[in-house]
Formats: structure tokens, sequence, C-alpha cells
């Protein structure tokens, strides 16, 4: 296994703490401490580009609004490793991923556009939005590479539904637009894992993605 692939499985088993958890001063806490101990991991296993936060050392300093954005620098980090090594960390990936092309890859991009305009304009927490942008940015990371993760879209739609058990009606548009990737996904996915063999995705154009127009409509 490799220096960064060992790394990563370490660093999970250190009280991982994920932006979207954040709930007050000892969620901000703990992540003040995995963000520490990540950083000493990183500096002993001789991993580059850990990213420079500033954490308060003090555990009563730690707030939401001081860790955010500190937390969604090792986020990305992490995320970064595990894509470089998703073949080694991922030992039942040929079950979890799906091959996209470029018609497939192009529709679901400007699903994800549609979705993110719908999350800018709606009327929530910017933590919130932060972690449904990270979710949705990570399942853009999937979409163009060769091998897409279902888990990818699984995890941004949750993100979407948190948001609307917080209140945030206003996502209601991108949880309906995201349900028709997942399910898509989905069942290709399940068709591959009982088969051995990938089935083909439908056109993309099951999607149905609304004009323009219609996705500013229903944001507001």
């Amino acid at each position: 296994m490799s220096r960064e692939a060992n790394y990563y499985n370490l660093v999970m088993n250190e009280g991982r703490v994920r932006l979207s958890e954040l709930r007050g001063p000892l969620e901000a806490g703990r992540a003040a401490l995995f963000i520490d101990r990540a950083r000493q991991l990183a500096e002993t296993m001789n991993i580059t580009d850990f990213p420079s936060v500033d954490v308060p050392q003090e555990f009563d300093a730690c707030t939401i609004d001081r860790i955010s954005r500190p937390l969604f620098s090792v986020e990305q980090f992490l995320n970064r490793i595990y894509a470089r090594n998703v073949f080694i960390l991922d030992q039942n990936m040929s079950g979890q991923y799906i091959s996209l092309d470029e018609s497939w890859r192009s529709k679901v991009s400007s699903l994800l556009a549609h979705v993110r305009d719908i999350v800018r304009k709606a009327d929530i927490e910017e933590r919130l939005r932060a972690s449904i942008n990270q979710s949705i940015n990570s399942l853009q990371t999937e979409v163009d590479r060769t091998q897409t993760r279902v888990s990818a879209a699984c995890d941004a739609l949750v993100e979407l539904c948190d948001g609307i058990g917080q209140g945030a009606e206003a996502l209601k548009p991108a949880v309906k637009l995201l349900e028709r990737v997942v399910g898509a996904f989905r069942k290709v996915q399940k068709q591959k894992q009982d088969g051995g063999n990938q089935a083909s995705l439908p056109s993309p154009d099951i999607l149905s993605l609304p004009s323009a127009d219609v996705s500013a409509e229903a944001s507001h």
C-alpha cells in the first residue's frame, strides 16, 4: 500500500469531523484536534502539501466560524489524496463505480450547474451552503473522471436533504434534479453487481433538465 494510502487510512481513524457535522463548540473543538492530529501524521509520514491552516490551540477558543475554513481546506486535501489512491483504498471499487460516456458527463455537469445556482440563491446558512457546495464539487470531480463513484452522487443528495431537514425549503428543486441522477446511477450499479458487467446507461435525456428560467424561478 502506498504511503499516501496508509496516511489516509490512519487519518480516518483519528476521529474525523466533517464540515457538515459542525453544530457547536464541542464539534468545533473536536475538529481542531482532528486537524492537529492530521497535520502531525503528515509531518511524521512525510506527506507533502498539507494545507497551511490557523487552528486555535485552546479548546475553548474553537468556534464554528474559526474552524470552518481550516476544516474545509483539510477536507479538500484528504479528498485529493483519496482520488489519487482510490484503486488502493476501495477494494470493492468495481461495484462502486460506473463508466460515463461524454454525453452523460456533459448532461450531469449541466445539471450540477443548475443545482449550484439553486444553492447559491437559496436563503440558507453559509456553513450549510459551503457543505453542500463541497459535496457537489466532489461529485463533479467524479463525473470528470473515467470511472464515477456512485456514492458521490448519493452523498450530494444526502447533503441537500439535510438542508431541507433544517428548514431550507428552497433546496427542494435541487433535490428533485439530483434524485434523477442517483436513480439512474443506482440502477446501473445494481445491474453491474448482479451480472458482473455494467449495463448501458439510458440516454441522458431522461434527466430532463429544466431551462435556466425555470430553475431560477424554482429557487425563489
